[in-house]
């Protein structure tokens, strides 16, 4: 599923693979339960994009496992409601974008990004990343995690 690019019936196949993207309207049904993060929209929309996506997959009912990416916390419903293993590919999280980034003046929405990816990720059944780099950037950030890299 794709939350990038929201519109409504775009989905296609490629090689055998359903490409799905959010449905506008759960986004915004969720953006809406999510109005109390109004003061920080960014955390916002990801966590109602994040939410979205895990109701349009049907909480994953028919798939063995749970695959997504660490940026804009879309991993978080899945670990949260932990009922399969979920794999998180590190990327480059928002969090983890937003320390190398100087000019960005709202610290209060990158710590509560950060502080969310760093409570959430240790979760995961597995972090995946091919950069040496970046498993160590995670391994240094997340200590005593039992999380297999």
């Amino acid at each position: 599923m794709i939350r990038s690019s929201i519109k409504d019936n775009n989905d296609h196949i490629i090689d055998n693979i359903e490409v799905e993207y959010l449905r506008v309207d759960l986004y915004h049904k969720y953006l809406n339960k999510f109005s109390k993060f109004d003061l920080l929209p960014e955390f916002k929309k990801n966590i109602a994009a994040a939410w979205a996506m895990f109701d349009q997959a049907n909480a994953g009912e028919g798939f063995d496992i749970i695959e997504c990416t660490d940026y804009g916390l879309g991993f978080m419903p899945w670990v949260i409601n932990h009922k399969k293993p979920v794999i998180t590919r590190l990327h480059g999280s928002t969090g983890q974008i937003h320390l190398h980034e100087t000019k960005i003046p709202d610290s209060l929405l990158i710590d509560l990004i950060r502080q969310t990816e760093l409570l959430l990720l240790p979760v995961c059944d597995r972090l995946i990343t091919h950069s040496n780099a970046n498993q160590k950037f995670w391994r240094r950030w997340i200590s005593g995690s039992t999380t297999a890299w």
